[in-house]
């Protein structure tokens, strides 16, 4: 069902949210109660937090995934 092409583009749909979140990392969604931000891609999010002028990445997970644990580790 997951071949090659898909990897293919899904690994190019991500690629491309982290270049945009690079250049513009004011652009998330702000979690509510976290300061993790995130944007979608497909059905995936990547959170990320800001530090500064750095973007650090702290997960990408399904959209099926338990994001209230992931909420609770990050604070």
């Amino acid at each position: 069902m997951w071949g090659d092409r898909q990897l293919a583009e899904y690994r190019d749909l991500i690629s491309g949210a982290l270049e945009a979140i690079a250049q513009k990392p004011d652009d998330g969604q702000k979690c509510s109660g976290s300061k993790l931000l995130f944007v979608r891609v497909g059905k995936h999010l990547i959170f990320y937090r800001l530090d500064g002028n750095r973007v650090f990445v702290v997960r990408i997970l399904h959209g099926r995934m338990n994001l209230t644990a992931l909420l609770a580790e990050e604070g």
